[in-house]
């Protein structure tokens, strides 16, 4: 799905700056508390609920199946052999083969399974072995290199190893070498040119089906394409076979299933694929399968899974900003994107579908909480899913409840689980004030840590090492002590989860070592007031802090000077500019100078001076040698206690006009207010960026700065107390309907749509026109500014 590209300008020195949008791993715009581990399935771990349903790498990561046969051929060879299985998957069929036919086997002569097939009485396995890499050799692709003559390639090979194996098969008696030469002439009549199709089918059923052992199992697969009912057998491969579950998984079409259960309801491997390959709603398939076999082993995976859905689905939009990824691409595949036409349909219909989903919670809850067993092995991840599902729905009372019948006994994941839970309910219903709250907490998050549960900077999420789960549930408490108005509690939680959401809080996967970051400020930045700031900076500095402070606190500190800089940018956003002359005469002259990669945002032009914007004034005589936000803030406060001195005094108005628009969004200092600038603050198609800009900006001084209100109240006492100057005038004019365009620019950018359908590709808006160049023109249209507007203005002209 192409996404529309959202430039942003990331402002602090080692930040990312982006030009086609943040490159995230999928899953982390998901909200996952509730551990995918949980299913029991390694070897399935791909196909637990995640953006990729389609996709098996490997059905059996553990080698089970490797195992398993090698513990037959010792059962055959007797004694202990422990070297099977070097000889047989990592010595390559080149390596073993020149060994057996020029018998130079000192490499490996100490392996005891190389021992066992050398002694006379075994010749036959070692000639077996031989040709079973023989084999293997062909079916990749590779002809026997040390077949000469006439060979024409592959399927010429193919047939002389076919005949090869016929022979051996007829020599020998020994059931475990007919069962394996039959599974070999299997493989080589289902790759072509060897036998006929027919030939696949009597071969198997007479000396591999109903067997037990992994040669039958494998064989199967080969069989299945030979049969009528292949569909069927498939789903039998796939739960005698670890190997082959990949690519049985990847061949069989839902389609395909969906025919066979309308045949054979009571097929519980073909309602597991089912529902491995249903994005959506798949409670059904879990009574289905419950229904006939309530033990079945892959049961849980799928529990597991339909949490997970109900997480993303409800909780990623509430905790995380952003809809489920997985649904909006299901959404997606469904329409017609030829036109390319960028709507917020997917958005409408998700906002107005989450009171449906919280009632299939319920739903699936209720449905977990009518099979509890305590004498089905599957019980303690029912019971967790119904914990867990209680705590979503926010009846924390009710899950605390179930967490106290359940016992994790020794079970690292399922003890994980538990206290995740305990925590996620207490954050809610305990007094987050309190020390011994607190204290609590401290063990608890420590004791995960300590059972495997993990922190971002501890993850190697560029190799799809993603645990959510503690990250999550810190996020989670970071929003509570939000509520408790705990800002320093919830910014440093906050910044401990280091989670993805729906805002701007600068992007770096790998562990972020750099002191000078947005992310070291960015929840501040926010959520703060200055006041907050001091705070912060004493517990940073306090010598003695709790076992809840030690972990909240976090892994890297910025130096003070970046903290105070914080604080004189929220005390500029209040306009309190001699306060925040004072910090900046605190702070290291050279800090912005030195740490701020951007500093050209930080104007060296006199701060009281439109510039560009206004003819006649580039020229202005005052600069700054330096980025350096004390200077600019001097002039500042030199023009307000100016004007305290002569309140009617109109050039004063207009240059504090023009310093209040120059740190608004719009103007060429905009740094002093704000630490980053959105180019463009749409709707971030395929993702739903509808905060990514910075707009947070402490929500409260939005006005100053994206809509120019202080500028413009400046501007409006020029006019007032201007009157008889009216080159003066004319500027005032020229620069209100500046920041009058900048205004209507910023509501413009922040439309969205609240129906069914806003399509952001048209282009048949008019151009903006501000009514004060009506003004300009009729008042001071004989004025040389006006004059010289009319060439350099487009706007004017």
């Amino acid at each position: 799905m192409q996404i529309i590209s959202t430039l942003l300008l990331l402002f602090i020195p080692w930040m990312r700056t982006w030009s086609c949008g943040p490159n995230y791993i999928y899953d982390d715009y998901r909200f996952v508390l509730f551990q995918p581990e949980l299913s029991n399935a390694p070897g399935l771990k791909d196909l637990n609920y995640n953006i990729n349903l389609s996709i098996l790498r490997d059905g059996d990561p553990q080698k089970k199946d490797y195992q398993r046969n090698c513990r037959e051929w010792q059962q055959q060879l007797g004694g202990r052999i422990p070297d099977i299985y070097s000889i047989q998957y990592e010595m390559s069929p080149d390596d073993f083969l020149y060994a057996y036919r020029h018998h130079e086997w000192d490499t490996i002569r100490d392996n005891s399974f190389l021992q066992a097939l050398l002694q006379p009485a075994n010749k036959p396995f070692l000639d077996y072995m031989a040709f079973a890499k023989q084999v293997e050799f062909n079916q990749f692709g590779n002809y026997d290199p040390w077949e000469t003559g006439n060979d024409n390639g592959g399927t010429e090979q193919t047939k002389k190893l076919y005949q090869q194996g016929k022979e051996a098969f007829a020599r020998t008696s020994n059931p475990f070498l007919k069962e394996r030469y039959a599974f070999q002439l299997v493989k080589l009549i289902y790759y072509g040119g060897a036998g006929k199709r027919d030939s696949l089918a009597v071969m198997y059923e007479t000396y591999l089906k109903g067997h037990s052992t992994i040669v039958a199992d494998w064989g199967m697969l080969y069989y299945a394409f030979s049969q009528d009912d292949k569909v069927k057998l498939l789903c039998q491969t796939f739960e005698r076979s670890e190997e082959k579950k990949a690519y049985i998984y990847t061949t069989l079409s839902t389609k395909e299933l969906d025919t066979l259960l309308r045949k054979d309801p009571n097929f519980p491997a073909a309602w597991f694929i089912r529902g491995l390959k249903e994005p959506g709603r798949a409670l059904h398939i879990i009574q289905a399968i419950h229904r006939t076999a309530p033990r079945y082993q892959y049961l849980p995976m799928l529990v597991v899974r339909e949490v997970n859905k109900l997480e993303d689905w409800v909780m990623s939009p509430q905790v995380l900003g952003f809809n489920s990824r997985i649904k909006e691409n299901t959404y997606g595949a469904e329409k017609n994107w030829e036109k390319r036409t960028l709507d917020t349909t997917y958005a409408y219909y998700a906002k107005k579908n989450l009171l449906k989903d919280q009632v299939y919670l319920r739903t699936v809850r209720t449905y977990l909480e009518s099979i509890l067993s305590k004498p089905d092995s599957n019980h303690l991840v029912y019971a967790l899913a119904v914990a867990h599902l209680y705590n979503m729905d926010g009846e924390y009372t009710r899950a605390l409840a179930c967490l106290h019948n359940i016992d994790p006994g020794s079970n690292k994941l399922y003890r994980r689980q538990w206290i995740t839970e305990q925590l996620a309910a207490a954050i809610h219903t305990a007094d987050l004030k309190s020390d011994s709250v607190k204290a609590t907490f401290a063990v608890q998050l420590n004791e995960l840590l300590q059972l495997g549960a993990k922190l971002r900077g501890d993850q190697d999420l560029y190799q799809g090492d993603i645990d959510n789960g503690l990250p999550c549930l810190l996020l989670m408490m970071s929003q509570q002590y939000e509520k408790q108005q705990d800002v320093i509690t919830a910014g440093l939680l906050f910044q401990r989860a280091d989670m993805l959401v729906n805002g701007y809080h600068g992007f770096v996967y790998e562990e972020d070592t750099t002191k000078i970051s947005y992310r070291r400020i960015s929840y501040f930045d926010q959520h703060a007031v200055p006041e907050d700031v001091d705070k912060l900076l004493a517990f940073k500095h306090a010598k003695r802090k709790s076992a809840f402070e030690k972990f909240i606190s976090p892994r890297v500190w910025a130096p003070d000077d970046f903290y105070k800089d914080l604080k004189l940018s929220l005390l500029v956003r209040q306009e309190r500019f001699h306060e925040a002359l004072a910090v900046a005469e605190q702070m290291n002259p050279f800090f912005w100078r030195d740490n701020y990669e951007y500093s050209m945002f930080l104007t060296r032009k006199y701060i009281g001076s439109p510039d560009y914007l206004v003819p006649g004034e580039t020229q202005h005589k005052k600069a700054y040698a330096m980025a350096d936000k004390r200077a600019i803030l001097k002039d500042i406060v030199l023009l307000s206690d100016s004007l305290k001195q002569a309140p009617q005094t109109a050039r004063l108005y207009y240059r504090m006009g023009n310093a209040l628009y120059n740190i608004s969004f719009g103007g060429r200092c905009w740094m002093l207010a704000n630490y980053g600038k959105g180019e463009n603050a749409d709707y971030y198609y395929g993702i739903g960026w509808d905060e990514y800009a910075h707009s947070d900006l402490n929500r409260n001084y939005q006005a100053a700065y994206y809509r120019c209100e202080a500028a413009m109240g400046m501007y409006q006492k020029a006019l007032a107390n201007g009157q008889g100057q009216k080159e003066l005038c004319a500027k005032v004019l020229l620069m209100m309907s500046v920041c009058d365009k900048d205004r209507a620019a910023y509501v413009k950018d922040r439309k969205f749509s609240t129906g069914p359908v806003y399509d952001y590709s048209r282009s048949d808006e008019k151009a903006f026109h501000s009514h004060y160049l009506d003004v300009l023109k009729q008042r001071y249209g004989g004025t040389n500014l006006y004059a010289e507007s009319k060439m350099m203005c487009p706007d004017v002209k």
